[in-house]
């Protein structure tokens, strides 16, 4: 599991997207990282946290979420 944090992302996204293995769940917290094929990114709205999954690169990894997770996660893109 790996995580990255908006602020950071831009300078070390792209190289480690390009020899990202499919047994890596990366994590974050911008749309942008879901745009480069991460996996769930948490969005902050005011005070809310809404959890984001990215459907199309969640089926190309050899990982599950729970549907459980997925009842309360909205999907990117929608």
């Amino acid at each position: 599991m790996t995580y990255f944090e908006g602020t950071k992302e831009n300078d070390i996204l792209s190289p480690w997207l390009k020899i990202q293995l499919l047994n890596t769940f990366i994590i974050g917290d911008s749309f942008e990282l879901l745009t480069a094929k991460g996996i769930v990114s948490l969005i902050q709205w005011g005070k809310i946290i809404r959890l984001y999954v990215n459907k199309e690169r969640l089926a190309h990894v050899n990982f599950k979420i729970q549907a459980r997770l997925l009842s309360v996660s909205k999907f990117y893109p929608n």
